[in-house]
């Protein structure tokens, strides 16, 4: 028996759709994964959220934009980004529109639809998408087997079809480790029903950086709420909570989005999705960068506790090896710092209690790991820079 769940207030009402014919479903389906665009609303609420932003982030940066612009207009598009935090949804859109002056369609997970955000989704362009139908173990329910279809079919004949440049987070979900996960091959499901008459289109990659993420300090606890609750009430609220404590008290940071080459696609590519799924995930994890928190908590290895002169050796050499293999520092922060200048930005992030940032803590001349779950994030997040 198939049930739709509605939300009403705080009551959780179950409708029986078991009876309902294959197009009853469909079209139950259609609307709930269908977007409502409102351009208007869109330029408005872009406003809203860059003065939100603010509070949270000093900095938002854009790199690469050429990539996307030399595309042919006849070659459909997908933006594969890295997903950090909650806040990936918002700033894009704001980016690209500034740069562009065009919001992509954004696969989104149906956790994110509720209370304002399921009316403010739809209307700058957010397509829901309900992970758990389309899950392998649960394809086995004639039901889901429906929504997945319609789900391709929306983007054929609404979104590729006109089109529309699709942006997706292939990790299905964001990063609670700080590592860029393993892609799911509903990228490629989506890269099949996009690929155009000349049987090609383009998977853009892009690189997401953070100086700071709002959610670092909680990713665990909500890793173990999510294993035993799901997206329950209570995963909601730890999840809010990070970003008013973020938004009021603690130091901004700044923001890199930094769109790769085009991956051009054919047919022939499709048919070895795990190559094809290894190339794509390099190419985001290439248009990572640097941060001095990144750095900072990296340089500390196995250690959980360093003499500062210790840690800007290795901080100085480690920079060094990154940017030999590639990678540079994050916009804003200069390629030949020192050690001390990083330590420097990074510490407002990191060692500053009164800012409720007590992630290390400096004893004389001894710096001490004190949430080595937040250090392990950041030194996980840039460890393919020193490989």
């Amino acid at each position: 028996m198939l049930e739709y769940v509605k939300y009403n207030k705080k009551i959780k009402k179950t409708v029986d759709t078991s009876n309902l014919s294959k197009e009853e479903l469909e079209a139950r389906f259609r609307e709930e994964i269908r977007h409502h665009y409102d351009k208007k609303y869109s330029y408005h609420i872009r406003r809203v959220i860059l003065t939100i932003a603010k509070l949270g982030v000093k900095h938002i940066m854009l790199r690469g934009i050429e990539n996307f612009k030399t595309i042919p207009k006849n070659v459909p598009v997908i933006i594969s980004a890295t997903h950090k935090s909650h806040l990936d949804y918002l700033l894009i859109d704001c980016v690209l529109l500034k740069a562009i002056e065009y919001y992509p369609c954004t696969i989104a997970g149906k956790n994110l639809f509720h209370g304002y955000f399921k009316t403010m989704l739809p209307k700058v362009k957010g397509i829901c998408l309900d992970r758990e139908r389309i899950k392998e173990e649960n394809l086995r329910k004639k039901e889901n087997i429906i929504y997945l279809r319609t789900f391709y079919d929306y983007l054929t004949e609404e979104i590729f079809g006109k089109s529309e440049t699709v942006l997706i987070y292939p990790e299905a979900g964001r990063s609670y480790n700080g590592e860029v996960g393993k892609l799911a091959h509903g990228i490629f499901g989506m890269a099949k029903r996009a690929i155009n008459e000349d049987g090609k289109m383009a998977i853009l990659p892009m690189g997401i950086t953070y100086e700071r993420v709002t959610e670092d300090e909680v990713f665990h606890q909500l890793q173990e709420i999510k294993d035993k609750e799901g997206m329950s009430k209570r995963y909601r609220a730890k999840d809010l909570n990070s970003f008013k404590l973020h938004a009021l008290l603690q130091a901004r940071g700044r923001v890199l989005f930094s769109f790769g080459e085009p991956i051009y696609i054919t047919m022939e590519d499709l048919r070895h999705l795990d190559e094809l799924g290894e190339k794509v995930r390099n190419a985001m994890i290439k248009e990572t960068v640097l941060t001095p928190v990144s750095l900072v908590c990296h340089a500390f290895g196995k250690d959980t506790k360093l003499k500062l002169t210790e840690l800007y050796a290795r901080m100085d050499k480690e920079k060094d090896q990154a940017l030999k293999n590639g990678y540079k520092m994050i916009p804003g922060v200069d390629q030949n710092a020192n050690a001390g200048y990083i330590w420097k930005l990074a510490k407002p992030h990191l060692a500053m209690p009164w800012r409720l940032r007590n992630i290390l803590k400096r004893k004389g001349d001894e710096i001490q790991i004190v949430k080595p779950i937040v250090v392990e994030y950041y030194a996980n997040s840039v460890k393919h820079m020193f490989e």
